[in-house]
């Protein structure tokens, strides 16, 4: 049963091509993950606390999770649906990763913490799926066209699934 739901879920079912900044302007972790949430349809306040709750979550352990990727999470009553942002840098970002290298991609994900807490668990799964597939994809890391990213993410995700049957 899980992988039929895994199947079906694709993590750019819910990431839109204006919540993917190509050419992070921040270069603190604490900065990257303001400017992401930015990117989120919510007010202010909403805001700060989504930042609050993120940079709490740092507290507890980097989600650098290595090999340049960041996977910056949380569960918020100020969500009423997941939303995904991605922030990309070339130069290169210090987030404290386990294996103490450079993040050059930054998922975002944050989520209401009902009434789908499974969907919230499956993202972040997809997202260390998908982390491994972006590495094997120069393209990503290439391109300065949102919609070209966006079309990349999606065929990995394919190949992803190709693989899984």
């Amino acid at each position: 049963m899980e992988v039929a739901i895994h199947q079906v879920m694709r993590l750019t079912q819910f990431l839109k091509e204006e919540m993917i900044i190509l050419d992070l302007a921040s270069e603190k972790k604490e900065d990257v993950i303001e400017e992401l949430v930015s990117l989120f349809p919510i007010d202010e306040r909403a805001r700060e606390i989504l930042i609050d709750t993120l940079l709490n979550r740092e507290k507890l352990g980097s989600t650098g999770v290595g090999r340049g990727i960041a996977i910056p999470h949380c569960r918020s009553l100020v969500v009423d649906r997941l939303m995904v942002a991605i922030g990309r840098s070339r130069r290169g970002l210090e987030f404290g990763s386990l294996d103490g290298k450079p993040v050059r991609i930054v998922f975002l994900l944050c989520a209401p913490p009902q009434p789908k807490p499974i969907e919230y668990l499956l993202t972040l799964g997809r997202v260390a799926e998908l982390s491994k597939e972006i590495l094997k994809n120069p393209r990503l890391f290439e391109t300065d066209d949102r919609a070209e990213f966006m079309k990349i993410l999606i065929r990995c995700e394919e190949h992803i699934d190709k693989g899984a049957k």
